[in-house]
Order: C-alpha cells, then sequence, then structure tokens
C-alpha cells in the first residue's frame, strides 16, 4: 500500500483545494505569526500534492501550483486592502484588486515552478523533489 492511498480520503479526492489550503497555511510562515517550519510542512505537502497528478494532464499540475500560490499571497498581502478602507478615502473601489488582483499576478511564479518541475520530472523521487524546492525558490528570486 502506497502512502497515497492512506491518505484521507478529502485530501486524495480534491487536490486543487489542498493546493489552495496549503497555500494559505503556509502563509502562517510568514509575519506576524512566524511559525516558520509550517512553510516547510505545507510545501511539503503540497509536493505529495502536485507528484498525485503526475498521470492526469498537465494544466492540472499547473492550476495547483496557481492556487497554491494564491492562497499563499491571499492570506500574507490582506493588510494592503486595509489600507484602502481608511475613512476618507476615495480608492475604496480598489479593495478587490488591491485583495486579488496583486496575489493573482504573484501567483503566476509558482504556477510556473510547478509546471516546469512537471514538464522536466514527473512521479516522486529525491531529484524530482530537488528539482521542486530549486525551482519555487527561483520562482520566489525572480519575484522579488
Amino acid at each position: 500500500m502506497s502512502f497515497t492511498n492512506r491518505l484521507p480520503l478529502f485530501l486524495s479526492r480534491f487536490p486543487h483545494l489542498n493546493a489552495l489550503i496549503l497555500g494559505h497555511l503556509a502563509a502562517y510562515g510568514m509575519g506576524p505569526f512566524y511559525a516558520w517550519p509550517v512553510i516547510a510542512l505545507c510545501l511539503s505537502a503540497f509536493w505529495i500534492n502536485i507528484t498525485r497528478l503526475a498521470t492526469e494532464k498537465a494544466w492540472q499540475s499547473w492550476a495547483n501550483g496557481f492556487l497554491f500560490g494564491f492562497g499563499f499571497f491571499v492570506s500574507s498581502l490582506w493588510w494592503i486592502g486595509n489600507a484602502l478602507l481608511v475613512g476618507g478615502n476615495d480608492f475604496k473601489w480598489a479593495y478587490p484588486l488591491a485583495v486579488c488582483g496583486l496575489p493573482i499576478l504573484f501567483a503566476l511564479y509558482p504556477m510556473l515552478a510547478c509546471g516546469l518541475t512537471r514538464l522536466i520530472r514527473k512521479g516522486r523521487s529525491l531529484a524530482a523533489y530537488s528539482l521542486f524546492v530549486a525551482l519555487m525558490f527561483a520562482a520566489e528570486w525572480a519575484r522579488g
């Protein structure tokens, strides 16, 4: 019995929802919580999530990367939108753009990392995990 057969049914049935939730949880590794081990755990669980899609269509790996990034950046950058809710501000209409627009753009970087991981090396191996970590690092570096 493989590891993925022992996962709870919820985790194996909804991989795209899992990516969004894992991205949200990974945001707790940043300030103001600074629970940095959470990022390592969430990225590892996310890697298991995207490698489970190795036999599916390629767009699902790209979509999973996007949803992980979107969940992470919405949860990390919500405070930017709060600055628009100050009394007397004429730009309250830009709140959805601040809360969702910027995370949509930033989510393209993890999407690219996951898609390239899928194209270069499918499946679960140490080399595939190392490639995933290196591409996620490169995506964060490029985003920065």
